[in-house]
């Protein structure tokens, strides 16, 4: 028999936005986040907001795991260096969208530091050992 709790049509006026607007964003149902205890992200890049948002909406919520072997701070460093000019532009320019976008990849490698003073663990391996396609180089 299927459980279908969590597959029942949800009333709009009961949906939260969580995340910050574009990829790291979704909206769910304000009832399954607060009977949650944890959070699990599959994949982190340099945006984890939605984990974030999710974690402070929980009354327990007991930590959150990231998992991607790919997000490294080195990378994250190196993808921050990159993104200074741009932000530059885009300050100047008064581009907020693009801004906000700079803005979370040159802030990326000091949220990530933070992980350390926080319930977040940022594990380097794939969830359950699943590779995904076109990730990473085949050894």
């Amino acid at each position: 028999m299927i459980d279908r709790s969590l597959t029942q049509s949800v009333a709009l006026e009961s949906m939260i936005r969580l995340g910050r607007a574009g990829d790291g964003g979704y909206s769910v149902p304000a009832t399954i986040v607060a009977s949650c205890d944890s959070v699990i992200g599959l994949g982190v890049r340099d945006d984890w907001s939605f984990e974030a948002d999710a974690a402070g909406r929980m009354p327990q919520c007991r930590g959150v795991h990231l998992y991607d072997p790919t997000t490294t701070l080195r990378w994250l460093w190196w993808r921050a260096l990159g993104a200074i000019p741009k932000y530059v532009v885009h300050a100047a320019s008064l581009d907020s969208q693009r801004l906000a976008e700079d803005h979370q990849r040159v802030f990326a490698p000091i949220r990530y530091l933070n992980f350390h003073r926080s319930d977040f663990r940022h594990f380097h391996e794939w969830a359950g050992g699943i590779r995904v396609l076109g990730a990473g180089r085949s050894t």
